[in-house]
């Protein structure tokens, strides 16, 4: 007998940021597709792995002042061994916890699965458990609004009284995020951005779990069926950067020594991008201008056929509400400052042979205000956040599979119709002096 193939989702994110809502809307999306199937998945609260209090503890628990957030209120050894003895195909006992009286309160048996979902505020934060996950999502929400969710949880439904939340928030749990659960975001393959809101990602990771579950045998005939109606073309890259205006003589003087603004969104003609996509959606082909960015002039065109699979990709995609309203699927490719600095240089003074210096001042006086006036705002629309660019094998393998399945989908029918000539934003870049 083959053994038990385990795909493990770790599921992160601070205190009321929508990980459970998330979790929720995976399983009724699944029960939807695939009810038989359903049951070859379980979820794993952190919180079912919280040490029991001490007597003193109890009582400033019952206060609101211990920290439930700390990593010391965990049992990581206990979760790991679950996790482990899970994997070999074992069943297994977990605590139940009762948040009203913050103590275990009975036992619940899991059986071995196929996938199992461990959900926490600290999932990723002890090295052991977060090297067992096969894809580590992380749900992001603003501080007001995880707050928001918070008051209204504790006040409401738990019954504890609005000064004692609001101490203990500003005291213990905002502290703690900061400290403890933020710094761990780096270590997902996939930021998932407004919780369980976000249909987007929710379908693509459900449609990953699908995957997984397949037989071998249904694997193999998924990935054999044939592409009907083929074209010379099925998915097509567009970059934002075909789309820079033409510059005058003095503008092209300014970009010449690194003083003109390429980031700025009046940089670019987001009225003949926004009709070079509709042209395409209406299944017509398009020439578009074809970018030179050692010389930042158009030289030449680009031809175009209609595809299934439309990527745009640039800084400002989001910028503008037309373009954006035509994605079905925005993604935000995230990377450390310095990071995307120490590639600029590197592209941009041994690609491009331009002087260290320009680069760094352009970066400095052009690039980084653009960046954080304008494209950084953007983030807020995507429906799915990818840190490490294309470093991210886990991430954008998933991407991959959701093209592949979108492909061998057949025309006509309902999955199709609900995504056909999808179109995606792929990467967030940042460009300059081109």
């Amino acid at each position: 007998m083959e053994p038990r193939r385990t795909f493990i989702i770790g599921v992160s994110g601070g205190p009321t940021s929508g990980k459970t809502s998330v979790i929720e809307r995976i399983m009724d999306r699944f029960r939807e597709f695939d009810e038989a199937r359903s049951e070859q998945v379980i979820t794993i609260s952190m919180e079912s792995f919280y040490k029991e209090l001490t007597e003193e503890e109890q009582v400033r628990a019952e206060a609101g002042e211990y920290d439930f957030d700390h990593p010391a209120a965990f049992d990581f050894d206990k979760l790991a061994e679950t996790i482990s003895l899970l994997e070999q195909g074992h069943t297994v006992t977990i605590p139940r916890y009762d948040y009203l009286t913050s103590k275990s309160d009975g036992t619940i048996c899991l059986e071995p699965a196929d996938v199992i979902i461990i959900e926490g505020i600290l999932t990723f934060y002890d090295e052991r458990i977060r090297e067992k996950f096969t894809i580590k999502l992380f749900v992001d929400a603003d501080a007001d609004v995880r707050l928001a969710r918070r008051v209204k949880r504790d006040t409401v439904y738990r019954k504890r009284p609005l000064s004692m939340v609001l101490s203990q928030y500003t005291n213990l749990v905002k502290p703690a995020f900061e400290e403890f659960c933020q710094p761990t975001m780096k270590y997902a393959d996939v930021i998932i951005p407004r919780g369980g809101e976000n249909d987007v990602a929710i379908d693509l990771i459900v449609q990953h779990i699908q995957d997984f579950l397949r037989s071998p045998n249904e694997k193999n005939e998924h990935l054999l069926k044939p592409i009907t109606e083929p074209k010379v073309e099925i998915v097509i890259t567009i970059p934002m950067e075909s789309f820079y205006k033409e510059l005058d003589e003095e503008e092209r003087l300014k970009a010449a020594v690194g003083e003109y603004d390429f980031d700025h969104p009046s940089a670019f003609d987001f009225d003949k991008l926004t009709e070079a996509i509709s042209q395409l959606e209406q299944g017509k082909a398009v020439t578009i201008p074809k970018y030179d960015f050692l010389t930042s002039t158009r030289r030449g065109t680009l031809h175009i056929e209609p595809a299934d699979v439309i990527i745009v990709e640039g800084i400002l995609i989001f910028y503008d509400a037309r373009l954006r309203n035509k994605f079905a699927m925005k993604l935000f490719v995230d990377a450390d400052a310095d990071i995307r600095l120490a590639r600029r240089v590197r592209r941009d003074t041994v690609e491009r042979k331009r002087p260290l210096s320009i680069v760094l001042n352009q970066y400095t006086k052009k690039v980084k205000p653009a960046f954080e006036e304008f494209c950084l705002p953007t983030k807020k629309w995507a429906d799915v956040i990818i840190p490490r660019g294309g470093e991210n094998d886990v991430a954008i393998d998933l991407l991959v599979q959701h093209i592949q399945d979108l492909l061998r989908t057949p025309r006509g029918s309902p999955e199709r119709t609900k995504t056909n000539d999808e179109i995606m934003d792929a990467k967030f870049k940042i460009h300059g002096l081109h």
